[in-house]
Order: structure tokens, then C-alpha cells, then sequence
């Protein structure tokens, strides 16, 4: 499903770059 690939996306990618 897309909402699978999309939190995988999001921890990778996003939450990362919130962090820093």
C-alpha cells in the first residue's frame, strides 16, 4: 500500500530532516 512506502519515505527521509 501506498501508506506503507510513505512512513518508511517519512522516517527516512522527513523525520531526520525535522530533527536537524
Amino acid at each position: 500500500t501506498c501508506s506503507m512506502i510513505l512512513q518508511d519515505f517519512w522516517r527516512r527521509i522527513v523525520t531526520p530532516s525535522v530533527k536537524i
